[in-house]
This record gives structure tokens, sequence and C-alpha cells, in this order.
């Protein structure tokens, strides 16, 4: 088993991936049209930029949202989801992506407290009780990670794939 000190990298590839790849032109000119609307108008725009899969510009409406008005309905769970699709979209570079998905930060914890990740995400993310665009395939990425986790083989081959690329 991984030691939990491997699971520094988990945190800090969120933090890594949250805005690396956008344009720096055309944030500045995302912020500018973003300056005057309330923080709902700014999370609709998220989840329309989401809609058209572009969610590094998603990203940073949802972050105007959230400095614009922290309470906002949902805004934890969008931003939730929306790092879920980000790591599963670079999950070539991140071989962690099913541990960072379910929130899961000790690679050694044992199956229960990956059931109760898993559980904890999936009503967090349950398109009955939240609205998102990104509520349905954020279920399906964490349903991946659970399956994954949760079969001694395919985590004991992530954790030997993890070890050799030094995750």
């Amino acid at each position: 088993m991984m030691s939990s000190s491997s699971s520094s990298s988990s945190s800090s590839d969120v933090q890594n991936i949250w805005f690396n790849d956008v344009d720096g032109e055309a944030v500045e000119s995302l912020l500018d049209k973003l300056e005057d609307k309330e923080a709902k108008a700014c999370k609709d725009i998220a989840e329309d930029f989401f809609q058209q899969q572009n969610i590094d510009m998603a990203m940073f409406c949802l972050a105007t949202a959230s400095a614009k008005d922290p309470n906002l309905a949902d805004i934890e769970r969008c931003k939730q989801a929306y790092v879920a699709h980000k790591v599963v979209s670079k999950k070539s570079k991140m071989r962690n992506w099913p541990y960072v998905v379910l929130g899961i930060k000790d690679y050694g914890v044992g199956v229960e407290e990956i059931e109760r990740s898993y559980k904890r995400k999936a009503l967090m993310f349950h398109p009955d009780k939240f609205s998102s665009v990104a509520a349905n395939t954020a279920m399906k990425h964490i349903n991946a990670a659970r399956e994954i986790l949760s079969d001694s083989r395919t985590r004991n081959a992530l954790h030997k794939v993890m070890q050799n690329l030094r995750v």
C-alpha cells in the first residue's frame, strides 16, 4: 500500500489543474464581462461554458460567482463537479484521479472509507438533488472511481502505476 505521505499530491494536483489551461487574454476579456454581473448570472454563464465543454472558462466564471457570493446555492457542489470533470480530463497525467474524484487524500484507506467517500459524493452530485449540467457526468466519474478503487486488483495495479510514476 502507498503511504499517506503520497496523498499531499492530491490537493496540489487539483490546485495545479484549476486554471492552468486558460488563455490569459480570454480570461481578461471574460473578467471584464463578468464584472457587472451578479453572482447567479456568473454561475449561469459557467453552466453555459460547461455545456460547451469549456471547463476552464466555466471554472473561471464559477470562481467569480463564488467570490461575489460564497453562499450562492450549490456553488460548492458545482466547484467539486467541475473539478471532477477537469481531473478526469487530465487522467492521462493524473494517475491518482480516482482518489481525487472521490476526495480521498490517503491512498492507504480501506474499502469502508472508499464507500463512505463514494456515498458522500453520490449524495452531493445526484441529479435529483443537484441541478447543474455537470451532475450526470460527475456521477459517472465517481462511479468509475469507486469501481476502480473497490476492486483490489485494479486498485493495486493503479498503485503500481502511481509508484512507478511517483504520483
